[in-house]
């Protein structure tokens, strides 16, 4: 939006789900559907040197399902609030970053709050075309909601998940304001939580 604003949608507009039968010769069941968003902000608190400083703030919006009776469920149902501590580093002339974050998820719906983090890198091995980055995070959960580890059949929104994921993210330009994104993840420490690889793919916009 601007040198010190950043506008943040996370859309996730499809999500597909299977569970395979648990007894030789049933049926597996699937689900598909459109999944919770997060919107918010993040504005630049103070630049210094090649270093900037920023604070975010994400609002959730449960465009999910938490009721199916399959027990796939696509969202948590809840208008959570995430806000988050950045710092962020270039090494320019070097086409390389490093950024992390610090922060605290409020929850609601009986959720337990949330601490998370986040550490990144990122190199572009084609200059402004090819960007390779190396992605951990992490959530620790406060364990003070009054809900159950009830999360659906495929265990994605439990409560009092804990885990550490990480995992190579690529971004890769398609025209001057355009491109896709892919990405695979893998967990350790893992609570509560599915601990199998992710896969992401996703549109990138830019002005």
């Amino acid at each position: 939006m601007s040198n010190n604003i950043t506008a943040i949608a996370n859309l996730p507009f499809y999500r597909s789900l299977k569970l395979e039968s648990q007894i030789p010769g049933g049926d597996d069941i699937s689900k598909t559907g459109i999944s919770d968003a997060h919107l918010g902000l993040k504005i630049k608190l103070m630049e210094f040197d090649q270093n900037v400083v920023s604070v975010s703030g994400l609002l959730g919006v449960p465009f999910g399902e938490r009721n199916d009776s399959t027990g796939l469920w696509t969202g948590s149902e809840e208008w959570n609030q995430i806000l988050m501590l950045n710092f962020g580093r270039s090494f320019y002339p070097l086409d390389l970053y490093f950024s992390s974050s610090l922060g605290y998820n409020n929850r609601v719906n009986g959720f337990s709050d949330e601490f998370r983090f986040s550490i990144e890198g990122g190199y572009f091995v084609i200059p402004n075309k090819l960007l390779v980055i190396l992605k951990v995070n992490g959530v620790s959960s406060l364990k003070n909601g009054s809900l159950g580890n009830v999360g659906g059949a495929a265990g994605l929104y439990a409560n009092n998940q804990s885990y550490i994921a990480y995992g190579p993210e690529i971004h890769y330009s398609l025209a001057k304001k355009m491109g896709i994104i892919g990405r695979v993840e893998s967990g350790a420490m893992v609570k509560n939580a599915p601990s199998a690889l992710a896969f992401s793919f996703g549109v990138y916009f830019k002005n």
